[in-house]
């Protein structure tokens, strides 16, 4: 959709046929705050065949009416952050690594758990998460800190959930595709091949098969009617309806995304895109083409912006802030038009 760079932590090599799902910290400058340029950029989207890529009739799309335990960019970038009835949920800052909560202002803040908490999903009155402090295994507490559980003895490796139960990666079954029910019962492997980044979309869960050159692959979260979605080397996939989002590994990692239903594809950017996070607002990335730094660029490919000088990953969003860390592990945040850049404590 948090591995020890959360998702997120070894050296990867951009562009390679077999690029690891884990990210750098090779960003090079070290900067405040940076204003927004006066003449952004502008690209436009570029409809472009990707071989092998099965193109459908558009059909009624399905929305994504299940609740969703976090953001998929949030989740995609470690799920360190979340937000939900109008707290804000933290795993770790630069400092401290506990779950804590708090309203957007900073007030009322509350210590959950000493735990190191990763990939947070709240659901109702629960908050869904990948415990560092225990091997990476699947625990929930309320959001009162009330009931603190242990889920299962997996060592699990992203979470996404929704209503009706939670998919993650188990580390202890090479990265093969898990789901289990809220409360811990029906524990069932998905997937045969390995696994990396996923999202779920209505009765789906799409997801990149390391096992078969990353393709973009869906299934049931029952396990039937597995299908190829695009042979593109894909990551990051984020959903805005009726697309989705990926960085693109067989283009140089360059922005694309495929629409649902059609499966119609293009590519909105012609950079080297990374730490992928997409808002109804806009897109925000860390950009490869320019030192890894943090860039904006509608949902279209039009209006990029340049939003800071300083290398980026683990891109979050909460209220009006994005969320960062630089290449020495600290988290940042600036408003999402660039202003007001701060140094988390």
């Amino acid at each position: 959709m948090m591995k020890t760079k959360n998702k997120f932590g070894v050296l990867f090599l951009v562009g390679c046929c077999c690029i690891s799902m884990t990210f750098s910290l090779s960003c090079i400058k070290q900067s405040t705050q940076n204003p927004l340029p006066e003449n952004p950029t502008t690209e436009a989207p570029i409809t472009t065949e990707i071989p092998n890529a099965t193109e459908k009739e558009p059909e009624n799309p399905t929305q994504n009416t299940l609740a969703m335990g976090n953001t998929p960019g949030n989740l995609a970038n470690g799920g360190n952050f979340a937000a939900s009835n109008g707290w804000w949920y933290m795993g770790q800052t630069s400092s401290e690594k506990k779950l804590v909560r708090m309203k957007p202002d900073g007030s009322q803040k509350t210590t959950l758990s000493e735990d190191h908490a990763y990939n947070l999903n709240v659901l109702g009155s629960w908050i869904y998460y990948r415990n560092g402090s225990d091997n990476n295994k699947l625990y929930r507490i309320k959001t009162d800190a009330s009931l603190r559980e242990k889920l299962n003895d997996d060592s699990c490796w992203d979470l996404v959930g929704n209503e009706t139960g939670l998919v993650y990666r188990n580390n202890q079954d090479q990265d093969r595709l898990y789901t289990i029910n809220l409360d811990g019962s029906g524990r069932k492997a998905l997937t045969q091949e390995r696994s990396n980044n996923f999202i779920l979309y209505g009765n789906w869960i799409y997801y990149s098969d390391n096992s078969n050159k990353y393709k973009m692959m869906r299934i049931r979260p029952n396990g039937s009617e597995k299908e190829i979605v695009t042979e593109a080397m894909s990551a990051y996939y984020n959903l805005l309806e009726p697309w989705i989002y990926f960085s693109n590994m067989s283009d140089e990692n360059k922005l694309y995304r495929i629409h649902l239903e059609s499966r119609k594809v293009e590519k909105i950017l012609d950079k080297q895109v990374w730490d992928l996070h997409v808002a109804e607002d806009g897109i925000f990335f860390s950009n490869w083409s320019d030192e890894q730094c943090l860039y904006f660029v509608q949902s279209d490919g039009s209006g990029l912006k340049k939003l800071n000088s300083e290398g980026v990953w683990g891109i979050h969003r909460l209220g009006d802030w994005i969320y960062y860390k630089d290449n020495s592990n600290r988290w940042h945040r600036i408003k999402k038009d660039g202003s007001q850049h701060e140094i988390l404590p």
